[in-house]
């Protein structure tokens, strides 16, 4: 069972407060022994819960109870976090698609500005799950030295997520991810997406360079905005539809799986409300 979070002085008061009632309904003074029984429960995967019993008794077997619960956060994560919001922002634009139907002028602000939303926080649910991997590193790769793990993240930090990944695996001595199989190209991809998102540079219609570039890259990897048709390029506007940020959050997921399945880790993006996660 895994340790009891530390408790808020609120907290020890609270528990305090109730035993004394539970003391005072059997009659009994304050030095009567006590049995206190706790019981651990993983909310999220950065929070825990408590559950903190005790049980008075007297000599003749009366006994009274008292409960109470204490949540402590022990760490805070942001990959799920980052994932739920590109789900969010996601089935938004989905909506918007579907209100603005029909319409010669659909596409609309909000839409690319929530298809945005979506790749960036895509990305970064990723990059936020390599980096919480390391921040355990210390219980995942075990089998060597705390000095060597962390020497090695030091100089793997900055580096790409894709490649935090593949030093996970190489850490748990697992085979290579395949770089050409769907689950790694639909993420190497959307992370260029992301990359084209965030450090853009304007180019004119008629004369594109970079924009031609990341749209031939994502040319038949989804379907491009309802509202908007070819010859238009799909970056960096055609891009921004719900086929895109439904490909985007997908991608995500199967990434994680199949990492998760060649590494032997338990699942990470798993939630009381799955649907929360579709998008």
């Amino acid at each position: 069972m895994p340790k009891p979070p530390h408790l808020s002085k609120h907290d020890i008061a609270e528990i305090d407060a109730e035993i004394r009632v539970a003391l005072t309904e059997i009659g009994k003074p304050s030095d009567v022994p006590l049995t206190v029984s706790r019981e651990v429960s993983t909310v999220t995967d950065d929070i825990e819960k408590v559950e903190i019993v005790a049980t008075v008794t007297d000599a003749a077997g009366a006994s009274a109870s008292a409960k109470t619960t204490a949540v402590a956060i022990l760490r805070v994560n942001l990959a799920v976090r980052h994932l739920l919001a590109a789900a969010r922002f996601s089935r938004e634009v989905g909506r918007l698609e579907k209100e603005h139907q029909g319409e010669q002028l659909g596409f609309s602000e909000s839409i690319f500005q929530h298809a945005i939303a979506c790749v960036l926080t895509t990305a970064a649910s990723l990059e936020a799950y390599a980096n919480e991997l390391f921040s355990d590193r210390h219980k995942e790769f075990s089998d060597y030295s705390p000095e060597l793990i962390h020497s090695l993240w030091e100089t793997y930090k900055w580096k790409p997520t894709l490649e935090k990944f593949e030093l996970a695996l190489l850490q748990l001595r697992k085979p290579r991810m395949d770089r050409g199989a769907p689950p790694y190209q639909k993420v190497a991809d959307l992370i260029e997406l992301r990359h084209a998102l965030t450090h853009f540079k304007p180019e004119w219609m008629k004369e594109p360079d970079e924009h031609a570039t990341i749209s031939d890259r994502l040319a038949h990897k989804f379907e491009g905005s309802p509202f908007l048709s070819e010859p238009e390029l799909l970056f960096p506007r055609r891009w921004a539809g719900h086929g895109c940020t439904s490909w985007a959050v997908s991608s995500a997921i199967a990434f994680a799986k199949h990492f998760e399945s060649v590494a032997g880790l338990p699942a990470k993006y798993v939630v009381e409300d799955m649907a929360a996660l579709k998008p």
